[in-house]
């Protein structure tokens, strides 16, 4: 598989093709591919499960990812690849990671992998401290010092307000109500306007 990635991606390099170009030629390379169905995949490759999955080590538990009842086969992964490479992946990722500009709607720079320990030194820091800074509010809360709580506001938007929602709902216990807002603006004030836009989880 390796040499034929390798194949994909001088292919991919030849002078005078424009990325354009080379991301519409991965794209018919990989209409072109025989659709096989699973059971020929797996008849052709005994060992497909064992090539086509990861086992992520979680300690006591871990969490197994399985491609190989996906579509998936060889050539596939080797078109993926070249289009990845066509795409410019491998820079644009450097980019995101280094702290470049790659929000140019906004002009600023997405540096969410600071908050798991990647990116810039400077900004990976400065994610450990705010994570420190939330971890001891999180303490003093469950010890009581902020007393009894009863109603909590989460506001968020997109995936900032479904992810906690989702977590509420799927582990929330009895006790306080929680509500979590979506909405661009960010104002207990306007939650209480448009109470319909936020989602409510009495508990």
């Amino acid at each position: 598989m390796a040499l034929a990635l390798t194949a994909c991606i001088r292919a991919l390099n030849q002078p005078g093709v424009g990325m354009n170009e080379s991301v519409e030629r991965v794209w018919d390379q990989m209409k072109a591919l025989p659709k096989l169905r699973l059971t020929e995949l797996f008849a052709a490759d005994p060992d497909r499960q064992a090539k086509h999955s990861f086992r992520l080590d979680l300690g006591e538990g871990g969490m197994l990812f399985d491609w190989s009842k996906t579509h998936l086969d060889d050539a596939h992964l080797c078109e993926f690849s070249a289009l990845a490479e066509a795409a410019g992946f491998t820079r644009r990722r450097e980019a995101l990671l280094s702290g470049e500009i790659v929000n140019p709607t906004e002009g600023r720079a997405a540096e969410h992998t600071a908050e798991r320990g990647l990116g810039r030194d400077e900004s990976v820091d400065s994610a450990s401290v705010l994570h420190a800074r939330m971890a001891a509010l999180t303490d003093a809360i469950h010890r009581g010092a902020l007393g009894d709580m009863k109603h909590l506001i989460h506001i968020g938007i997109g995936g900032s307000a479904l992810g906690p929602a989702l977590a509420v709902s799927a582990l929330a216990r009895d006790g306080a109500m929680i509500d979590v807002m979506s909405s661009p603006i960010s104002t207990v004030a306007h939650w209480k306007r448009r109470s319909r836009l936020a989602i409510r989880q009495r508990h």
